[in-house]
Formats: structure tokens, C-alpha cells, sequence
């Protein structure tokens, strides 16, 4: 599962400059001023004039071509990253002929010359162009072959108006643009198989629709999944505060907020921007849930939560009383509890030791125990870069038996807790922040007799255990007696690191003074209020438990095949331009 990961977070790392390149105009002064300085005299191809031109003017015209044939082709591909191409494929170029160039002063090639090697290198350019075109335009490898083409075409014609080639070597570079096209083709078919045999989705349409969710999310109208997973019953909690003047939501939905934006990701965001539509303000927690409990079909799901939510009918038990809350550890746990009515409400984190997921089961299995009436929310808020916890953890695991000793300790003492008129609020920011999702921060805060208690929401997946730290010692100077930070497990952040975002990795000191700021503000707009619980359950698809795991084990054993093939096929390549170029056609 590490070396899964690890692979993910490699090829996040390479495309994440690309989907973030710079401007148009600011890539263009970089492609003229290296096609100026690049140009080495003395070159057996071209003059110095004559390498500027063929450098230069290929990849503008690519440039300004390119993306505008993807999207006509129905792909999805903007300016920037066409000239961002075109500029990497310029920098390719210019340094293998520069290479060529350099080692001809000391040494002779003897298997190819000078232009044979460019005709490598252009091969290899296409391979790039048509492999960004599939997954980053989303083109069928079919079409991506038209726009990938532009840059040779561009290319034949200069070194035809030379006279640096005949049509008969243009003959030999064509039969190894198709061999470099077919090397392509086999590779993609074969690195489809496994996904296809076990789950019946292509690998390439996998990955294509993952860089997509980098590049124009808003304009992704096809799920690989759409196939996969089964129907399932889950619940669907909330506890609706009124005050005289507001009514806020806490809304928790027995779903899990992944694996990527447009499945599953944006549930937090969409559904507390569908929320205020109702209450002056709404959050989303997280619950004890995992990646089997993905939605399929957001957009389904999204609909019958919110007309559960927006049904009044469906909230019982108004209470205008609760207890204080409790902190209690227990070897390990970290655990905030309450009161209100009879309905129970626990927080619980294992930080700082490193933890994922809780299993649907447990919490399932503890929402039957109290009759349905508590609310369980996982804070999810203890991510380490050195320490690898990837899977979900369940009933077999100790940190499980101390979960649910401390939930049992803790239900004890509320029950014999006196109950106070208590005072709410819950307030917002959504200032942008690095490895934030949209929904920015949201602290809610209570009153209860003389007992302040802050609980800090972040749109985020994790974060690191010493902002957690920080952020409660600085809440408890200015007033609070309990406090605790929760995530909303939303795979919509920043995804550089292991696809998502991890609080307090950067700019964790900006992030912190914002919390404090807000949960100032929220002293002030607290409000006498009271509580009602809603409880429903929904029939939705899921990806399933079975479904989830076959796809990790699937990625996990597809990465060193991958890599095998991808060098067994470059030594193919290598030993196809060998033969063709050798040709006498």
C-alpha cells in the first residue's frame, strides 16, 4: 500500500508544475529568448539563423494550434499548458542537438548521424505529445495522434525548405512516427488488462480521469466508476441549532468524502452550499467512515441527503439543555464528549500517533448500541509524512478496543452529568489557504454554564499533529477550556502531497492566526439556542469494501509491470529507430 501511495504522490509531484505552469505571455518570452541563446554555430544541420528558425517556429505554431484542434476534437486542454508543451518539447530538442553538437567535437557517430539522432528525438517528442493529449485532453489515442502530429509537420516542413532532408528520409521518419504511435498503443492496452480483468475499467481512463480533476474538474461529464460498487442503506445524522436570530446544521452523512472531486470529494462543500440556502450557516463532520463508502453518483446521493436535511418533519427532541462536555484520555484516545437531550455526541482523534479511517462497521455497530441516538465524528486530524498509515482500522485493532472502552467510560459520567441552558454559534472564513478545500474554516463554538469549548473545522484531509497542538494551546489562552480541531476528510485540497492536503506541512502560522481571529469572533455571536436531532437513512450506491480493495491491490501490483514495460518498450523503440533509419527507401 506504501509503494501505491508513494507512486501516486511521485506522479503528483511531476505533473503538479505542469497543471500550474505559467501564463501564456510569460511562456512565450521564455520560448523566444531560449530559441535565441540556444543555437550553437557550427552545427552540421543548420546555421545558427537557421537552428533559431527551426526551434522557434515550430513551437509557436504548435502552440497555437494545438489546443484549440484538442477541443475541437472534443478534448479538454488550455492555452497555457499547449505553449508549456511546445516549450518542454523546444528545451528537448534544442539539448539533444546541442549534445550532438558538443560530443561531435571529441567523438564520431558512427550508428547514426547527426539528423538521425534529431529524427529520435522527435520520435520520442511525439510519444510525449500524444500520451498528454490522451490524458490531459482526454482524446481517444486515435485523435490525440492528429494534434500530437503538429509538431513533426511543423518540423519536416523547415527541414525540407533547407534541404536538410529528401522525402525519402521523410519516409523513414514517418514509418517510425507510426512504430513510435504502435509502441504506445501496445503499452496502454497492456497496462489496461488488469483494471479491465478485475474491475472492468481501462487504466488509461483512470489516470485521464485523474489529471483531468487537475486540470478542468468543472468539466468532467464521465465517471469510470459509473460501473462498479453496490447499493447500500446508510445513515444520514444532524443536529440543527435555532437561536432567536439563526439556524445553524451540523450535517452527518455516512459517506465518505473521496476518492477524487467530482466522486465523492466535494460532498462537504456542495452540501453545505446547498445548506445556507436554509440555515444561516451549515457544516459538514466526518464521521466513521472509509473509502468503501465512496459515493458513486454524487450527485444522487447529494439530492436525497439534502431533501432528508431540508425536511423539518424529520428533526424530534428540541432541547434548550446539555451537559458540559468531558475530555477523556484512555490509553491513547483522545475523546470529547457531550450530552444534549438524550442523544450523545463524541469526538474522538488518536493523535499524535498517525491514523486513517475508521471502518463503517464500528461505527455502525456503536450506533446501534446507543439506539441510534448518538453522533460519532471521527476528527481525522493526525497525518505524518514519516509515518505511513494508510489503511483503515477496525475491530481486531487495539486502538479500536480503547475507542469504544472510552466511548463507554465517557457515556458513564454524561449520564450523570447536570444539564445547563446552553448558548451556540457557528461561524465561517473562506479565505483560500494552501492545502485547503473551498470551505475554508468553520469554528463552533458553546457555552455551557462557565465552560467555553471550541471546535475548529477544517475543509481539509488531515493535518499534521503539532498544528493540532499549537492550535489548542493558542485557543486555550484566549478563553477556551476545550477545544479540538477536526478535518472534514475532503479529497478537494491542494493534491500535491499523496494527493491531498495536509494542514501545517506549510504556512501553518498564517492558518493558525486565522482560528484564532475567528474564534474571537465566534465569543461574540454566541446565541441562547437549542438542539434537535434528525436521524434517516438513505439508499445510495457505494464503491463497497470488496470493490475498494481490488482497486489498491489492482494499482499496487500495476506500477512495477508498468515500469518493466515502459522499458522493455523504450528499448524497443530505441532498436526500431536502429532498423528503420537504416533503410534504403
Amino acid at each position: 500500500m506504501t509503494n501505491t501511495i508513494g507512486g501516486v504522490s511521485r506522479i503528483a509531484a511531476l505533473t503538479r508544475y505542469f497543471f500550474r505552469c505559467p501564463p501564456t505571455k510569460h511562456v512565450i518570452i521564455v520560448m523566444l529568448v531560449s530559441a535565441l541563446l540556444f543555437p550553437i554555430a557550427g552545427n552540421d544541420i543548420f546555421s545558427k539563423t537557421g537552428f533559431f528558425i527551426f526551434l522557434f517556429v515550430p513551437a509557436i505554431l504548435t502552440s497555437i494550434f494545438s489546443w484549440r484542434i484538442v477541443q475541437k476534437l472534443g478534448g479538454t486542454f488550455k492555452e497555457n499548458h499547449s505553449y508549456f508543451l511546445s516549450t518542454v518539447s523546444m528545451f528537448a530538442i534544442a539539448a539533444l542537438l546541442a549534445f550532438v553538437s558538443f560530443v561531435d567535437n571529441y567523438y564520431a557517430f558512427k550508428i547514426w548521424n547527426s539528423l538521425e539522432i534529431l529524427f529520435v528525438g522527435l520520435a520520442a517528442v511525439f510519444i510525449l505529445h500524444i500520451l498528454v493529449y490522451a490524458a490531459v485532453g482526454s482524446l481517444s489515442l486515435y485523435r490525440a495522434f492528429i494534434p500530437s502530429a503538429g509538431y513533426l509537420f511543423f518540423s519536416a516542413i523547415i527541414l525540407y525548405s533547407f534541404r536538410a532532408v529528401t522525402f525519402r528520409i521523410l519516409g523513414r521518419f514517418l514509418i517510425l512516427v507510426l512504430i513510435s504511435f504502435l509502441l504506445v498503443w501496445l503499452f496502454i492496452k497492456l497496462t489496461d488488462a488488469p483494471f479491465k480483468r478485475t474491475l472492468g475499467i481501462a487504466t488509461f481512463d483512470l489516470l485521464s480521469f485523474a489529471i483531468l480533476e487537475y486540470v478542468a474538474p468543472e468539466q468532467i461529464n464521465r465517471n469510470p466508476f459509473k460501473a462498479i460498487g453496490k447499493n447500500v442503506s446508510v445513515p444520514n445524522q444532524a443536529i440543527k441549532f435555532e437561536t432567536r436570530k439563526n439556524k445553524y446544521l451540523l450535517a452527518i452523512p455516512w459517506l465518505h468524502p473521496g476518492p477524487v472531486e467530482s466522486i465523492g470529494g466535494k460532498l462537504p462543500s456542495a452540501l453545505v452550499s446547498k445548506l445556507k440556502k436554509k440555515f444561516s450557516n451549515a457544516v459538514f463532520l466526518h464521521t466513521y467512515v472509509d473509502h468503501s463508502l465512496n459515493p458513486v453518483f454524487l450527485g444522487k446521493s447529494l439530492s436525497k441527503i439534502i431533501s432528508l436535511l431540508l425536511n423539518g418533519r424529520k428533526f424530534s427532541g428540541n432541547s434548550s439543555k446539555c451537559t458540559k462536555f468531558i475530555n477523556l484520555e484512555f490509553k491513547g484516545v483522545k475523546l470529547l464528549a457531550q450530552k444534549i437531550g438524550n442523544k450523545y455526541f463524541f469526538i474522538s482523534t488518536f493523535a499524535p500517533k498517525v491514523t486513517e479511517d475508521i471502518v463503517p462497521a464500528v461505527g455502525l455497530t456503536l450506533l446501534e448500541k446507543f439506539s441510534k441516538n448518538a453522533i460519532f465524528i471521527d476528527a481525522h486530524n493526525s497525518f505524518s509524512l514519516e509515518e505511513d498509515e494508510s489503511e483503515a482500522i477496525g475491530f481486531g485493532d487495539k486502538r479500536i478496543s480503547n475507542l469504544i472502552s472510552a466511548i463507554d467510560l465517557s457515556k458513564k459520567k454524561l449520564d450523570k452529568e447536570k444539564q445547563y441552558s446552553f448558548k451556540f454559534s457557528l461561524i465561517n472564513s473562506e479565505k483560500e489557504f494552501l492545502d485547503h478545500g473551498v470551505k475554508g474554516i468553520r469554528i463552533l463554538a458553546f457555552e455551557i454554564s462557565n465552560q467555553k469549548v471550541a471546535i475548529v473545522v477544517l475543509d481539509t484531509n488531515n493535518l499534521v499533529p503539532e498544528f493540532r497542538e499549537n492550535a489548542l494551546k493558542k485557543l486555550k489562552s484566549i478563553g477556551f477550556n476545550i477545544a479540538e480541531v477536526v478535518t472534514t476528510d475532503t479529497h478537494l485540497g491542494d493534491f500535491v502531497v499523496k494527493m491531498y492536503g495536509q494542514i501545517g506541512l506549510r504556512g501553518a502560522e498564517i492558518l493558525e492566526n486565522e482560528i484564532i481571529s475567528l474564534a474571537q469572533k465566534s465569543i461574540s455571536n454566541l446565541e441562547k439556542a437549542r438542539a434537535s436531532y434528525s436521524y434517516a437513512e438513505i439508499e445510495t450506491k457505494v464503491f463497497g469494501e470488496k470493490t475498494f480493495h481490488q482497486l489498491i491491490a489492482t494499482a499496487h501490483s500495476l506500477i512495477p509491470f508498468a515500469k518493466f514495460l515502459g522499458l522493455s518498450l523504450f528499448i524497443a523503440f530505441l532498436f526500431a529507430a536502429y532498423v528503420v533509419l537504416q533503410l534504403q527507401i
